[in-house]
């Protein structure tokens, strides 16, 4: 007879923050009874201080569930270390994986021994019946019922289809540590889900999450309930994190924005948005005068024009919609108005279909922005890699490209170079399996030009004296 649960821990897989979803969890069980607390951010990067933080929170809060997020996959080996450390030190103690990169292997997750269930999919509602016993339970599967590992007979799939449950609560007690926030910068506050985008190189584009979830559609929720979380973290942070894959539904961006960010204190904070489409002109216009110090993202597919519209025209990526020149130069024009908005570009290095001309193009359109543009903040960049559940990995060869990693055990190869290393990685000097050009030259090229935009950044913050940078990965090509 399967027992239940009335205090559970949730701790991430990163050293550092965590995904926010461990907060949002942790705040379901709590409005439902369940003693849940959260580690939000992680300060162990060897492995004797991870297994002494392990230790210590199961000694401190005497859980009999540890949830472990598996999103990210760097993290496995060290999502499969936590478990282990966690099953030796307590072995009454029950172990559930979550989070995308867990929900696509999970096939490979449930064999790992100290790995009691996955909650492969949204984890709100078969958490709680999982800590009550009300099984079956929706999205689970169980080692002990799952001897085949296959999907077994009684499994059912239930998604979030609507948030009215879901919301930010409890945070003044369901924190490991009351620092946990701060330590963070940033507080994530969700106004949606999911993605309706197909991009080749996402490993959480619409595609990927139908194949990992099973549905995964994607919705926004009601602006009243993203303004209570709003004011729930507000004495937890100094800045907020917000990320838009796509538009409202029947209703423009700036207009959702405005029914959510209306309170006069959002001037005291600073925000971030990351933009996986260019932004309305009258969501900057109306984003820069709400709040502080604003930072926007441009996602980018490449600095090149032609290079974008190239990759837009072949129906094999799927990429998204990509803006002209003039489209982003109009974004920055609107910046500028503003002294307190500053625009980063996100870039991936090393995209199919690239050729010659468009590292030149690159160039130049890098030194136009920075030419004329104040409002220019950092470059956040590194080589294409391969992702769990990526389209890339089921059509790369067609573009003469080689994976470095197309398998479980390619992923988990990587992830325990990083777990490996003295000290852990983060997000910066992490290991990704790389996806490059079989094609010599062009590789050769690729490189020079990734270093010589680096290389461009670092000459421009010791000319102007000033911390915007290029955030850059390793250059792990070979």
């Amino acid at each position: 007879m399967r027992k239940s649960h009335e205090r559970v821990l949730l701790v991430g897989e990163t050293v550092g923050a965590a995904t926010v979803g461990l907060v949002y969890l942790a705040s379901y069980l709590r409005r439902h009874g369940i003693e849940a607390y959260c580690q939000w951010y992680d300060h162990s990067r060897t492995l004797d201080s991870l297994r002494a933080n392990v230790e210590r929170l199961i000694d401190r809060f005497q859980p009999t569930l540890l949830g472990v997020s598996v999103k990210w996959f760097p993290h496995m080996a060290r999502a499969i270390q936590i478990c282990n450390f966690a099953k030796s030190h307590a072995p009454h103690i029950e172990v559930v994986l979550g989070g995308n990169t867990a929900s696509f292997y999970w096939r490979e997750f449930i064999r790992e021994p100290a790995v009691d269930y996955i909650i492969r999919g949204d984890g709100e509602l078969p958490l709680l019946r999982l800590c009550r016993a009300e099984f079956p339970v929706p999205n689970l599967i169980a080692r002990d019922a799952n001897t085949d590992f296959q999907l077994p007979p009684e499994f059912s799939y239930t998604e979030t289809a609507q948030t009215d449950d879901v919301y930010l609560s409890h945070l003044d007690s369901i924190f490991v540590d009351a620092g946990d926030a701060r330590h963070c910068g940033s507080f994530f506050i969700y106004s949606g889900k999911r993605c309706n985008k197909k991009c080749f190189y996402c490993g959480g584009c619409a595609t990927a999450m139908h194949d990992t979830f099973g549905s995964a559609r994607p919705f926004f929720r009601r602006p009243d309930f993203v303004r209570s979380d709003l004011e729930t973290a507000r004495p937890h942070t100094q800045q907020f994190l917000f990320d838009f894959d796509f538009e409202p539904e029947g209703q423009s961006q700036e207009s959702y924005f405005r029914e959510i960010f209306r309170a006069p204190w959002l001037s005291d904070y600073s925000a971030y948005f990351y933009f996986w489409r260019l932004p309305q002109a009258g969501s900057l216009e109306f984003l820069a005068k709400t709040f502080g110090p604003l930072t926007t993202t441009i996602d980018l597919a490449s600095l090149s024009e032609r290079h974008r519209f190239r990759m837009q025209a072949d129906k094999r990526l799927g990429v998204k919609p990509q803006p002209s020149d003039d489209e982003i130069i109009a974004v920055f024009e609107q910046a500028e108005r503003h002294p307190n908005h500053t625009i980063d570009i996100n870039l991936i290095s090393g995209m199919p279909l690239m050729e010659a001309e468009d590292f030149d193009l690159s160039l130049e359109m890098l030194r136009r922005l920075d030419r004329n543009y104040h409002s220019l903040g950092e470059i956040q960049w590194g080589p294409l890699h391969a992702q769990p559940g990526a389209p890339i990995l089921n059509c790369y060869q067609e573009f003469g490209l080689h994976s470095s990693a197309v398998t479980y055990q390619d992923f988990m190869g990587f992830s325990k170079l990083n777990l490996a290393a003295n000290e852990y990685p983060d997000w910066r000097q992490l290991r990704y399996p790389p996806i490059y050009t079989k094609n010599a030259e062009l590789l050769e090229q690729t490189i020079r030009h990734y270093e010589a935009v680096n290389a461009f950044f670092s000459n421009r913050r010791a000319a102007v004296g000033t911390s915007r940078s290029v955030r850059r990965g390793p250059v792990q090509l070979l």
